[in-house]
Formats: structure tokens, sequence, C-alpha cells
């Protein structure tokens, strides 16, 4: 893997020398070691490390790691993994507010370690594709010389492009949260008389609406332009429709009837051009959002694969430390044997995490060997027996069934 760079705040001179050489184990690069907030900020500007481990409770002289952690997300845009001993909800609830990419409980392990970088990095990954995706989407927004409006699906305001903001005289801050109706107003051209605003009647009749003739926008100041439009819905992969996209181009609003005529001779093609540019916009904004519902779902399954496991872990140790002089060795041994499993259940989860990092960079390779598929159902039936206790019995029937297999 290419040289992930890492700095190390740990105000604990023995504590910070071991995490240095855990990293260092694990392949990893050490920029530097310090030991207060004001440091970390200095040394990350000066050595822009991929990632920062940072401690919480720091030198109370000098500002803690949850705010030097916030101020190194906003200046520099660097993942943050917080140390910490102290697990309690004011100081978690207040870390939570600076979007860190996550928490390792000392003591930790050399795993837990980079099972904690290796996933806020492809967090951070991904949260750079989605940037980078929104980036994009403005740009072609804001070059366009058409008029692009975004509604939700009760026709209020979402987007506005500059050129829209131009055609009909309202800002972006104006129009922001504005019904459609009142914002864009749409007349007949010969007559004044008001039509159908082509969003809400995408919102009723659930189909793209294209006009080429004939129509006058309204302005903000009351004058009239001569336009095109063409409205699209936007929906989910369902089919609901979610909001609206609305195309606008200038005619002119007073033209000689060979002008108009040539004029419009080109509106296919130009519709047929902004019918493409509204597809294009509509890949990016489903991209966009594939990309955050990807990151929420990991975060998602993975709290929730970890729940269970943590749970027995707690319940066992709790039995342990309560009743430990009290218990037989039989059931000593039954709780030891509960937290070994759902460590070993938790282990597999951040292996699966680790798996999945690797096949988004191309590292992952594929290695086929022989499994035994009767001792793997075997050990699959005696944890999950752990993990649903005395209430049912898990049974398992595999007769003439053969050995290896591949």
């Amino acid at each position: 893997m290419s040289q992930i760079n890492i700095l190390v705040v740990e105000d604990e001179a023995i504590t910070a020398e071991v995490i240095a050489e855990q990293l260092i184990q694990l392949g990893y690069t050490v920029t530097d070691s310090v030991t207060s907030g004001t440091g970390a900020i200095s040394s990350t500007a000066n050595n822009q490390p991929d990632l920062v481990l940072m401690d919480i409770t720091l030198d109370p002289n000098d500002i803690d790691g949850i705010t030097a952690a916030q101020r190194i997300r906003e200046q520099f845009q660097i993942p943050v993994v917080y140390l910490t001993a102290h697990s309690d909800e004011s100081t978690l609830a207040r870390a939570k507010r600076t979007a860190p990419f996550g928490y390792l409980i000392k003591p930790f392990n050399e795993r837990e370690l980079r099972v904690a970088i290796e996933t806020a990095l492809y967090r951070h990954q991904l949260e750079k594709e989605l940037v980078k995706q929104q980036d994009l989407l403005a740009t072609i927004l804001s070059s366009t010389n058409d008029a692009v409006i975004a509604t939700n699906e009760t026709g209020a305001i979402t987007y506005m492009n500059p050129a829209a903001a131009t055609l009909t005289g309202w800002t972006v801050a104006e129009a922001s949260g504005q019904s459609i109706t009142d914002v864009i107003q749409i007349v007949d051209e010969l007559t004044d008389t008001p039509l159908q605003n082509p969003v809400m009647e995408v919102l009723q009749e659930e189909r793209v609406i294209f006009v080429d003739q004939g129509i006058g926008l309204i302005a903000k100041d009351g004058s009239k332009i001569s336009v095109g439009d063409s409205a699209s819905p936007i929906t989910e992969e369902d089919g609901t429709i979610k909001g609206v996209v609305l195309v606008l181009w200038n005619i002119r609003e007073q033209q000689q009837p060979e002008l108009l005529a040539v004029e419009r001779s080109k509106l296919p093609a130009k519709a047929a051009a902004s019918r493409q540019a509204e597809a294009q916009v509509g890949q990016i904004l489903s991209a966009v959002q594939e990309l955050g519902e990807l990151k929420s779902d990991l975060i998602a399954r993975i709290s929730h694969e970890f729940r269970t496991p943590l749970s027995i872990i707690l319940t066992a140790a709790e039995v342990l430390q309560k009743y430990g002089s009290k218990l037989s060795p039989h059931k000593k041994e039954r709780n030891l044997y509960r937290i070994q499993s759902s460590v070993m259940r938790m282990t597999r989860i951040m292996e699966d995490v680790l798996t999945l990092s690797k096949a988004e960079s191309g590292e992952l390779q594929l290695n086929c060997v022989p499994v035994d598929v009767v001792e793997f159902c075997r050990s699959l039936v005696e944890e999950q027996q752990i993990i649903v206790g005395k209430r049912y019995t898990i049974e398992l029937f595999a007769q003439d069934y053969p050995g290896l297999v591949e």
C-alpha cells in the first residue's frame, strides 16, 4: 500500500511511544508526536499527515483534543480518530459534534488500531469523492447559459443557478424555499393568459413537459420574456418523484416574425440537448446520493453488528465480576467462552471492513482454500446458540456430507 503518514497527539510520553511503535509495526509512518492541542494544529500545518490520532484529554492549560480536532478538520480537512480512556456520555456527545472518523478506547491492541485507521481513511475517501461530485455538479450548472431551477416534491425551490437568477430577476437567496408558482409565472405570449406552471404539471402528471412556442415568463419586475421550457421529474430508484428540474431559455422578448420562425426551428435540437444535460445532472445527483448512502450504510452496519457481541461481552464480564467467587468452574468457563466467541465475531467484522477497504484500493487478492463445510456450520451454530441463550435450541443435521470442498 502507499505510504500513510500519521500524527500522534498524546500527552503521556510512554503511551505515545507505544502507539508510535505499534504504527511502525503496522507499516505506517509517524510524521510527529506532540503533547498539546496547539502543537497538533501546528504539526498538521507543517507536515500535512493523512490522519491524526488525537487524545481527548491533553494539557489543561491548552486547548483539549476535541477543540484541536475541530480546528484541524475545518482548516485542513484531515480525518481525526480520538484516543481516550473516558467513554462517558458528555465527552462522547461533545466529541460527536466535531464529526470524528472513529474512536479508540484505551488500552487497545494493534488490530484495533489498524481497523480504526483503515476505516477512517476509507470514510475520508468517500467524503472526498462526494465533494468532488458536488463540485462538478455546481460547475456544470453555474456554467450553462440556460436557467436551471430544482424543486422538492411540493414545488418549493431548492436550487437556482446564476442564469435563472438573471432571467427571473430573483436572487438565489430570495427564491430559495419559495413556491415555484410565486417565482415562475408563465403566460400565453400573445394573450397574457396565465398558464399552468410546468413544475406543478410534472408533479401532477408524472411525465416530462416540453413547451417550444408561445410562452412568456413574467419576471420579478413585471417584464415579459419569451422563453422555452422543459421540466423533468427527479425520481427515486422505486420511481417515487422527489422533485423537478426546470430548464428555461431566453428566446428574446420582441422578435420579428421571420426571426421567431428561425428560432423555433432550432428548438427541437436545443430541447434534445437540454434533455441530455438534465439526464447528466440526474446521474450526478444519483451518484452523490449513492456515495452518501454508502457511507451512512457502512457506519450503520458496523454499529449494528457490534451491538450484539458487545452486549454479550459486557453481560458475561459483569457476571464474572459480581459473582465470580460464587460461580462453579463450569459456569466461569462458559462465561469466558462467551466473551472469547464474541471477540472473535467482532474480529471477523473488522476483517470484513478491511477486506472492503482493500477491494476499493485494488489490493484484494483472492486465495481459494478448502473448507470443511460441516465444521464451519458447526462453529456457526455454536456461536448463534451463545447469542440466543436458552430460549431456543439450534440443531445441525449434516449426515453423509463430503468433507472438504473448494
